[in-house]
Protein backbone atom coordinates (compact mmCIF):
# COMPACT_ATOMS: atom_id res chain seq x y z
CA UNK A 1 0.00 0.00 0.00
CA UNK A 2 0.47 3.57 -0.58
CA UNK A 3 2.76 5.30 2.69
CA UNK A 4 0.56 7.63 4.39
CA UNK A 5 1.68 11.16 4.18
CA UNK A 6 3.83 12.13 7.14
CA UNK A 7 1.96 13.96 10.22
CA UNK A 8 2.84 17.87 10.57
CA UNK A 9 2.74 18.79 14.21
CA UNK A 10 2.76 22.58 15.42
CA UNK A 11 4.26 23.09 18.80
CA UNK A 12 2.51 25.72 21.05
CA UNK A 13 4.95 26.88 23.66
CA UNK A 14 2.27 27.38 25.78
CA UNK A 15 0.75 23.55 25.34
CA UNK A 16 0.91 21.42 28.43
CA UNK A 17 4.17 19.20 28.95
CA UNK A 18 3.70 15.44 28.24
CA UNK A 19 4.91 14.34 31.58
CA UNK A 20 3.51 16.51 34.05
CA UNK A 21 0.30 18.89 34.86
CA UNK A 22 0.33 22.02 32.88
CA UNK A 23 2.22 24.63 33.22
CA UNK A 24 0.43 28.45 32.82
CA UNK A 25 2.77 31.58 31.90
CA UNK A 26 3.57 34.80 34.43
CA UNK A 27 0.74 36.48 32.92
CA UNK A 28 -2.57 34.03 33.45
CA UNK A 29 -0.97 32.66 36.98
CA UNK A 30 -1.43 36.42 37.98
CA UNK A 31 -4.71 36.97 37.07
CA UNK A 32 -5.80 33.50 38.79
CA UNK A 33 -4.22 34.82 41.56
CA UNK A 34 -5.83 38.31 41.61
CA UNK A 35 -2.57 40.37 41.53
CA UNK A 36 0.08 42.02 39.39
CA UNK A 37 2.70 40.53 37.55
CA UNK A 38 5.02 42.31 39.78
CA UNK A 39 3.91 40.84 42.82
CA UNK A 40 3.90 37.58 41.58
CA UNK A 41 7.69 38.46 40.68
CA UNK A 42 8.04 39.21 44.64
CA UNK A 43 6.28 36.23 45.37
CA UNK A 44 8.63 33.89 43.36
CA UNK A 45 11.84 35.79 44.64
CA UNK A 46 11.30 35.60 47.87
CA UNK A 47 10.82 32.00 47.22
CA UNK A 48 6.80 31.66 48.53
CA UNK A 49 5.33 30.44 45.16
CA UNK A 50 7.01 27.77 43.13
CA UNK A 51 8.12 28.52 39.36
CA UNK A 52 9.89 26.78 36.69
CA UNK A 53 11.88 29.35 34.22
CA UNK A 54 11.86 27.86 30.52
CA UNK A 55 14.04 30.03 28.52
CA UNK A 56 13.17 33.46 29.22
CA UNK A 57 9.74 32.92 30.83
CA UNK A 58 8.44 31.72 34.30
CA UNK A 59 5.94 29.08 34.28
CA UNK A 60 3.94 28.03 36.57
CA UNK A 61 1.68 25.08 37.77
CA UNK A 62 -1.72 26.03 39.21
CA UNK A 63 -1.98 23.63 42.03
CA UNK A 64 1.49 23.69 43.61
CA UNK A 65 0.81 27.73 43.80
CA UNK A 66 -2.00 27.16 45.39
CA UNK A 67 -0.93 24.76 47.92
CA UNK A 68 2.03 26.91 48.37
CA UNK A 69 0.10 29.79 49.33
CA UNK A 70 -2.31 27.81 51.73
CA UNK A 71 0.78 26.75 53.66
CA UNK A 72 1.69 30.09 53.95
CA UNK A 73 -1.71 31.11 55.33
CA UNK A 74 -2.02 28.14 57.96
CA UNK A 75 1.49 29.62 59.67
CA UNK A 76 0.10 32.89 59.74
Amino acid sequence: GATPPPVQVRVDPGAMPLDGPPLVPARKMAENLGVSGKTLGRLVKSGQVPAVKIGEQWRFDVASVRRALQEKRRKK
